[in-house]
This record gives structure tokens, C-alpha cells and sequence, in this order.
């Protein structure tokens, strides 16, 4: 007799535990179902697509040879246009992890340089001091994707290195970051050959004046740093800063650009011979 009333007030207490468990679960729905999602202006509500895909578009497209799968690109960037933002949702995997990322290397003026590209355009940018070096760091950057060495990339290559020569060149373009990152690059590529920013004039421009540390981080996570060209910014004081390059090849970079500048700006004069 005992027993029989211990078990039947155990199962009560089960009951109402349960019942308060059910009660507090709903009530902690309800609640969180007014609370915005802190990816719901840019970004699908799923935190694993947070990242939304980086389109710069230009008018005239890019041979489509260039691209791996065949197929013209539907986005580009031009330094001296005038680019635009889209925000594209979709069916990607965290990082682009699952993709196929080809990829080539060659010489730039400021060492071997690696581009990385999906099917839909650059994904990545590096230059290192040897190939080894950028073939790991490649692997460590998209460490679930399949990266295969591709020659049709090669004329990413070459068209960079005539970009760092002044000669305006289109990319299309396959990036992606939150939206405070993709307001900082559109930036990046508005800064003309040869003129810097600080970072707090870059702040300004993205309509956050006190955010220049995080546009220094924007910075830093600029995925394709030679096609927009976050070396050109520097700090308030004239000091280079840091750079995910190395500082040095900022600096070459920037002297390299003001010549590039200077020699443009004699060829043009009415007077030059």
C-alpha cells in the first residue's frame, strides 16, 4: 500500500515536471519569437548563411574561358567604375567548404602570387615567397574544399599583375562577408590608383565614424587584397599600419602606385615630349 501511494506521487511529480518543463519551453518561444535575429537584415535566419555571397557587377563581361565551369560570370569589378553591392542568398555551405576551388600561381612584382577561384569567380588572393607556402595556406583557408590546380586561373594571374601595372582590368568577384565588411570593400575599390585613406576617413565613408577599428578588421579580412586595394589605407598619422601581406609589401605597393600615378599624369601633361 505503501509503495502504491510513494509510486503514484512519483508520477505525479513527473507529470508536473513535465507539465512546467512544456510551460517554461513555450513560454521562452514566445519570447524569443519577438526578439529580431541578428541576421535578419542581410542574411538568411540560418546563423550557417550568415555570410552572404559578395557580387561587384560592371557592365561588360568577362571572356568566359576564364571562368572554370565555362560560364560567363554574372558579376565583375572594375577599379575605375563605379561598383554595386548585391547580397545573394544561396545554397552554400559554410566558408564555400564544399565548392571546388581552383587555383594558379605566378609572379607579381611583389612576390608568387596564388588566386583561388570557384565556379563563379576569385575567391581568394595571397602572395607568399614560394608556392609551398601558398599551396598550405590555401588548404588551411578552405580546409573541406577540393583544391585542384587549374591553368585556365593562370589568366587571373596575369591580368592581376597587369592590374598592379595601372591597366584597368574587370574581375569577377566571389567573396563574401558580414555587411559591415562588403560596405568597407566596396570602398576599398572607390580609393584611386595612387591616393590613400585613413582608416578613420573610411569609417566616415561607411557611415560609422567611430567604427575605423573595425574597418582596420575589414581590412584585414579582405579576401582578394590586390583587387581591392586595402593597402591604400593608412593611419591618421601617416603611418602605413598593418597589412595581411606584410608591411613591406605595402610600402612597395604604394611607392609602385604613385609612380604608376606620376608617370601617367607626365604622359598626359600637353607639355611632356
Amino acid at each position: 500500500m505503501i509503495f502504491h501511494i510513494k509510486s503514484s506521487l512519483w508520477k505525479a511529480l513527473q507529470k508536473y515536471w513535465q507539465a512546467t518543463c512544456d510551460t517554461v519551453r513555450l513560454s521562452l518561444q514566445r519570447v524569443f519569437a519577438d526578439v529580431p535575429s541578428v541576421f535578419s537584415v542581410d542574411t538568411p535566419k540560418k546563423p550557417e548563411s550568415k555570410l552572404p555571397t559578395m557580387r561587384i557587377a560592371c557592365s561588360e563581361p568577362a571572356p568566359a574561358p576564364l571562368i572554370p565551369n565555362g560560364r560567363a560570370p554574372q558579376a565583375q569589378y572594375s577599379h575605375n567604375s563605379r561598383p554595386r553591392i548585391g547580397f545573394i542568398r544561396r545554397e552554400q555551405k559554410r566558408d564555400g567548404n564544399s565548392r571546388i576551388v581552383g587555383y594558379a600561381t605566378g609572379n607579381c612584382p611583389i612576390g608568387r602570387l596564388l588566386v583561388a577561384t570557384t565556379d563563379r569567380g576569385i575567391c581568394w588572393v595571397n602572395v607568399a615567397d614560394n608556392d609551398e607556402k601558398l599551396i598550405l595556406e590555401l588548404r588551411k583557408k578552405f580546409p573541406r574544399a577540393t583544391t585542384v590546380l587549374d591553368e585556365r586561373v593562370a589568366a587571373f594571374v596575369e591580368d592581376i599583375g597587369k592590374h598592379l601595372r595601372g591597366e584597368c582590368v574587370k574581375f569577377p568577384l566571389d567573396i563574401r562577408g558580414t555587411g559591415f565588411q562588403l560596405k568597407v570593400w566596396t570602398e576599398l575599390g572607390r580609393i584611386p590608383l595612387g591616393e590613400t585613406r585613413s582608416y578613420s576617413e573610411l569609417a566616415q565613408a561607411v557611415g560609422s565614424p567611430r567604427a575605423y577599428r573595425a574597418v582596420a578588421n575589414a581590412c584585414a579580412s579582405n579576401p582578394v587584397p590586390l583587387i581591392l586595394p586595402c593597402h591604400r589605407v593608412i593611419r591618421s598619422d601617416g603611418t602605413l599600419g598593418g597589412y595581411g601581406l606584410g608591411v613591406s609589401r605595402k610600402r612597395d605597393l604604394l611607392e609602385m602606385e604613385r609612380a604608376l600615378k606620376w608617370s601617367t599624369a607626365v604622359n598626359k601633361h600637353p607639355y611632356s615630349d
